[in-house]
């Protein structure tokens, strides 16, 4: 059985965005915001996934733009509190992940007991968050001391909003992450949020790597998902369930069910 399966006890997953409204310290964050008022709307976001029908959610402070590469201790607090109180009421698989940091990420996996986190673990990048040199090594022994090494990891392998400074190819570029980091799960984004990659760059991965889980993480919507499901062991979906299809915007859950409708009927 693959790992994915493991984890969600389905073969393709659809996995749903519960983006935080901007925390403490941050650009956008709105003070007349108490934390029990982010709590509720993340448990808001949460009820219109379970009620859609979707497999699992996937938290991350994307209202705390722009990202840094190293997070304080006011955003996994805060963070932590609201995850935790979603999870005791919504009871669907989770994951966590905290941009851009994977220390803060494997650690309030762990806390949490996740059922899975999403994070980079390697590649160094520039781009509109600025430099990034992401250290492999040290984020596993990291992952070794919090004694999380049984916390499924999916991995992204290209950016957001930025460009690699590796030249190689894509499919060089995984063959080094599955044999030096071995992550459950791989991650396919598109340029940015919102936008997919390229189809035939999931084709040829999962050409190249057919017993690794592939999913595709970014810019799936009602119009291409069934043949992103036909290539792909499933999919992150957020943007295009938000209210006209806005990143910042609540879900619509009428939008959100018509998706899961496709998207289901595609599976079966």
């Amino acid at each position: 059985m693959k790992k994915i399966q493991e984890i969600f006890n389905k073969e393709k997953p659809i996995i749903g965005m519960v983006h935080l409204l901007p925390l403490i310290g941050t650009p956008y964050y709105n003070n007349e915001y108490t934390p029990s008022m982010i709590e509720d709307k993340a448990l808001e976001e949460a009820e219109r996934l379970k009620i859609a029908g979707f497999d699992a959610i996937l938290f991350a402070n994307e209202g705390d733009r722009p990202y840094e590469h190293q997070v304080g201790p006011e955003i996994v607090s805060l963070y932590s509190r609201v995850a935790y109180s979603v999870k005791r009421e919504i009871k669907l698989p989770f994951g966590v992940g905290v941009l851009m940091d994977p220390k803060a990420t494997l650690a309030l996996g762990k806390t949490l007991e996740a059922n899975f986190v999403r994070m980079y673990m390697s590649g160094v990048f520039a781009g509109i968050f600025g430099f990034q040199s992401l250290d492999p090594g040290e984020i596993m022994r990291y992952r070794r001391k919090i004694e999380a090494l049984d916390l499924p990891i999916f991995c992204n392998v290209t950016p957001h909003a930025a460009t690699t400074l590796d030249t190689r190819t894509i499919e060089e570029i995984v063959d080094s992450i599955v044999l030096m980091i071995n992550p459950e799960v791989i991650l396919i984004p598109g340029p940015r949020a919102g936008l997919p990659p390229k189809l035939e760059i999931v084709s040829n991965l999962k050409e190249h790597f057919p017993d690794q889980d592939i999913i595709v993480s970014s810019g799936v919507n009602i119009e291409n998902v069934k043949e992103i499901l036909k290539i792909s062991d499933g999919v992150i979906v957020g943007t295009s369930i938000k209210k006209d299809g806005v990143l910042w915007n609540p879900i619509d859950l009428e939008r959100a069910k018509r998706f899961i409708d496709v998207a289901k009927n595609a599976i079966s």
